[in-house]
Order: C-alpha cells, then structure tokens, then sequence
C-alpha cells in the first residue's frame, strides 16, 4: 500500500514542480511562475549610451619637442562646435599605431601617403620636418574623408580611435557643456558646415596651396607678410560667403531658429563670423609661427621699451592716467583686467578680438555697479583713461605684437562696427602708453 501511494504521487509531484532555466533546479510552480511574472513585469535594463562623435575636428602640427630622449610632435586642435582649442603630444610611433588601427577598420586608407620608420636611430632636423608636415596631412585627410567620402560601414569606429588619438574623451563633458552656450551656438554650428565645406578635397588642395606659398615665400618684414596674409583671408572669405551664404544659412541656422526671429544684418553677421573664423583656423594658425617671428623681428626694440614702461606704470595709482575721482573703482577694475588679461589663452584673431570687446564691455558694466545711482554712462573722454589703465595692469606679453596682429587681421566688416570701435581705442591706448613720461 505505501509502495502504491508513493507512485501515485510521483505524477501529481512533477506536474506541481518544475525546472528553472537559470539555476537548473526543481522548485514550486507557483513560485516560478510569480517570479517569472516579476521578472517580466521589470523595466528592461537601460543600455550605455555610446558618446556622440564630435561633428568638426581641426588639427594642425605646430612643431616639435624632445622629451625624454624621444621626439614628440605638439598637435593644436579644435573642437569647432565647442570653440575649445587644446593641445597634444605625440610620439612617431603613436602615430604609427593609430595608423595601423584604421588600416583594420578601413583598409583604404592604407594608400594615404603615411611615412613609415626608418632603421636608423638617428634623427636630423630635414626629417623631423619632413614627418611632420606628411603626418599633419594624413590627420587632415583622414579628418577630412569623414565627410567628404562615402560612408563606410565603420566610419564611426575610425572617427572613435581618431578622437581618442586628439585626447577629446578626456574633454566630453566640458566641450558638451561649452557648446550649449547660447550666445554663439548659431556661429558655432555655422563653422561646424563651413569645416565640412573647407574639407573637401577642392578646398582642402586651395588652403594646401596658399599656406605652403606663404611660408616658402622670403618676406622683407613682418608687415608684408601680415598684408599677404589679409589679403588672403579677406578674398577667400568673401568668395566663400558669395557662393555659399545662403546655403549655410538656410541649412543650418534657420534649422536652429525661425527665420522671422533674427534680423537679416545679424543672420549675416553669424555667416560671416563662423566662415572668417574658420578660415583663420586653416590659414592662420599654420603659419602663425613664421609671422610671430617676423613681426618680433620688426618691433622688437620697441616690444622692449613698452613692456619696461608697463612694468613701471603698474605701481601707479588710477589718478595717475587722469582718470577723475567719481569715477575712480573700488576693486581698481579687477574684472575687466581678468578678463582682459586671458587674451593670451586665444591662438586665432578673432578670438582674441572677441576677448577685447568682452573686456572693454565689462568697465562700463563694472562702473554702474561700483557706482549705484548713476545713471550717466562712460563717454569716449572717460573711457579711454580707465581702458589703459586696464590694459597696463593686464600684464600682457608682447603688447606691441597682438596689437599688430590685431589692428591688421580684423574684419573688414567689423571696422565700422563695435568692434572697430575698440580696435581703434586699442590701437591708440598702446600708443598713449609708448608716450607716457614715468619719469
């Protein structure tokens, strides 16, 4: 009898029991269908968002250093969107390795010129130089291929290990972050199409052709070089704005905003802004190195007679540069100085324009502040005394230089604009400051 009990109760045990899939032991049904009915009621498990791939890179190879036995190449990018520009250091053979990884992923581009070791543990200035320009062209055409040919199933993989090379994972966060601002979102986003439209081979073999005359070509002076290098810049960057404005602006800006919410003047302003500034980025930026020497060259007497007397007029009071009592400011104008003091952080002109104009905006802003009640503003008379005084006590190097630089390069557009305001109160602050008796 019990021998019958049991082997009736075995078939009522196994319908009442069953095997999970995970563990592989026999548990209740009811307790694995209520879990199985919890875990399908759990929401899905999110998945690791991939970072977003920077949409504009430019690099450039500003020259070499020689670090720990080795030489290493010091690579200047920018990130286009963003407007944040850092810079890297490379040995040859990271370079080799990162081009060996995308030979993997794209096997076309083993057939960019790329230059390959050499046995000799020897290295002469010739071919440092050498290396240097072949390997800023391949990071430009890789770049630039990105964009101006066919999508490749593992584009985006190539665009990764290229951004990892230019140290951008490192930045993420801040450049996603600097990209939100508001103020210049529309000309950075126009930039971002104006580097798409310059990396096409066309432009790319144009921008080539323009920087190599330059930099073989034997100025007599800084000066000359300066008037080649406007020349240059104002003509491509109306040719581009003439065939190409509408474009831009209709792809690319009125995509961000209605059309009726910004006045023609300005929508203009953004295109021409986002197209000078990148085209100071192709042209300016390799060549600055040979320009800087030059335009030293030509004031460098001068360069030292003007740091001596900045250096001895910043232990003089306010009063000093006639400016008058009531307008005299408690923190002796700190923040305009800050400001105006972080002009040498910028390696294009233009950037280094925006700097002036922010810190010359920022002494009226700071007097209405400092002076509660006033409701008169800074005339030209009263700001031009408070403006050197600012300038002095910002400690830039090399003043005559940027204002060389500055006063030559800017915007034709812009002279009779705000801007050009301020250029012209730059130009004669610096002039006021080279005559001033220190006794």
């Amino acid at each position: 009898t019990t021998t019958n009990k049991k082997k009736d109760a075995s078939p009522q045990r196994r319908r009442l029991h069953v095997v999970t899939a995970t563990t592989g032991r026999r548990q209740p049904f009811a307790a694995a269908s209520s879990r199985t009915t919890r875990a399908s009621q759990r929401p899905p498990a999110p998945e690791k968002r991939r970072p977003l791939l920077r949409p504009a890179l430019c690099v450039r190879i500003l020259g070499t250093d020689y670090v720990e036995d080795h030489t290493v190449y010091v690579l200047w990018v920018l990130d286009v969107l963003a407007g944040a520009e850092w810079r890297v250091q490379r040995r040859f053979r990271e370079f080799f390795e990162l081009h060996e990884d995308l030979v993997k992923l794209r096997p076309s581009i083993e057939k960019l010129d790329f230059p390959m070791r050499r046995p000799t543990i020897y290295e002469t200035v010739a071919s440092v130089n050498d290396r240097r320009v072949r390997l800023e062209k391949y990071l430009r055409r890789v770049s630039g291929a990105l964009f101006s040919s066919r999508l490749h199933a593992r584009s985006s993989e190539v665009a990764d290990r290229l951004q990892a090379f230019l140290d951008v994972p490192k930045r993420r966060a801040s450049l996603e972050l600097l990209e939100r601002n508001p103020d210049v979102t529309l000309r950075q986003a126009c930039q971002v199409a104006t580097a798409q439209l310059l990396s096409l081979p066309v432009f790319e073999k144009i921008l080539s052709d323009v920087v190599v005359s330059t930099r073989d070509y034997d100025f007599e002076s800084g000066a000359s070089m300066l008037a080649k290098m406007k020349q240059y810049i104002d003509h491509l960057q109306q040719a581009i704005l003439d065939g190409a404005r509408d474009a831009l602006l209709k792809n690319v800006v009125l995509r961000r905003v209605p059309c009726a919410a910004i006045p023609e003047d300005e929508l203009s302003n953004v295109a021409s802004a986002a197209v000078r500034r990148q085209i100071e980025t192709d042209v300016f930026v390799p060549l600055m190195d040979k320009l800087h020497s030059l335009v030293s060259s030509d004031v460098d007497e001068d360069e030292r007679l003007l740091a001596h007397k900045c250096k001895r007029g910043r232990s003089r009071p306010q009063t000093f540069y006639g400016i008058p009592l009531h307008h005299l400011s408690p923190s002796s104008w700190e923040s305009a100085i800050y400001q105006l003091a972080n002009i040498g952080s910028f390696t294009l002109p233009c950037d280094k324009l925006d700097a002036l104009l922010a810190a010359a905006k920022e002494i009226p802003a700071l007097y209405l502040v400092e002076h509660p009640g006033t409701e008169k503003h800074l005339g030209a008379d009263d700001f031009l005394p408070i403006f050197i005084y600012v300038l002095i006590n910002a400690n830039i190097p090399n003043l005559l230089h940027l204002q060389k630089i500055l006063c030559s390069l800017c915007d034709p557009d812009k002279r009779l604009s705000e801007t050009g305001y301020y250029v012209a109160t730059f130009e004669a602050a610096v002039t006021h400051i080279q005559e001033l008796d220190l006794g």
